[in-house]
C-alpha cells in the first residue's frame, strides 16, 4: 500500500513561495490527482505535485541528498 502526498505552494504561503504537504489523507493516485486538480483551481494553489511514498520500505536519504544540486 502506498501514501499519495500532494505538494504544492498555497495562495497565501506568506510570499516565501515555499512547497509545503497540502494533502496527505488520498489513497490512490487517481485520488491525489483529482485532489491536486481542486487545490489549483478551486484554492489557487501552485506548484503542485504529488509524491509516492512506500510505508514498507525504508527511505533512501543518501540518494535523496545527493539528488539536489
Amino acid at each position: 500500500m502506498y501514501e499519495y502526498v500532494v505538494w504544492g505552494v498555497p495562495p497565501d504561503g506568506d510570499g516565501d513561495g515555499d512547497e509545503r504537504p497540502l494533502y496527505t489523507l488520498a489513497e490512490t493516485m487517481e485520488q491525489a490527482r483529482r485532489v491536486m486538480r481542486v487545490l489549483e483551481e478551486k484554492h489557487g494553489c501552485t506548484r503542485l505535485r504529488i509524491q509516492v511514498l512506500n510505508p514498507a520500505e525504508p527511505p533512501d536519504f543518501v540518494r535523496a541528498v545527493l539528488a539536489r544540486p
